[in-house]
């Protein structure tokens, strides 16, 4: 069995690598270059190309010297910190209060449970109006086949 995932695995985890890659991995290390720079936005302040406009840790220096940086970045210390905490005790009170509840517990699970599937239901009303009036719609203005079967939708 091992030689079956074995020989499959790297078809199947390529495309997700690739992605990550794409969509990670080069805009976190462009990030980061373009931090040693002179990057506005649009444009690179001190030559057309990041190597004319490099400035080195000067905009890390320029950030930790400014009352409003430091500020902010304690803030966000703090309020990481006591998100994590607190969603981890909420969550195990929770689930020890599901696995201790002999009376009622279905319906309990069943109502903690409930909004996780009201975005599921958002979407499947959303692809329903998708596929039965936009999909007709387009068929009447292209009368192409593809579309023709989705008419039937209700």
């Amino acid at each position: 069995m091992d030689r079956y995932y074995r020989r499959r695995f790297v078809p199947l985890a390529l495309p997700a690598l690739i992605l990550f890659v794409l969509v990670i991995v080069i805009p976190f290390i462009m990030g980061v270059i373009y931090s040693f720079t002179g990057w506005r936005g649009t444009y690179f302040a001190g030559g057309e190309h990041f190597w004319q406009a490099f400035v080195g840790f000067d905009n890390y220096i320029e950030a930790f010297k400014t009352k409003k940086f430091i500020d902010a970045l304690i803030y966000t210390v703090k309020f990481t910190l006591v998100a994590v905490v607190v969603i981890n005790v909420v969550s195990l009170s929770v689930s020890l209060l599901a696995t201790y509840l002999h009376r009622g517990a279905a319906a309990y699970r069943t109502v903690y449970f409930l909004p996780n599937l009201l975005g599921g239901l958002a979407l499947g009303y959303i692809w329903q109006f998708i596929f039965s009036r936009v999909l007709v719609d387009l068929n009447s203005i292209l009368n192409l086949p593809i579309f023709a079967k989705s008419s039937n939708i209700a």
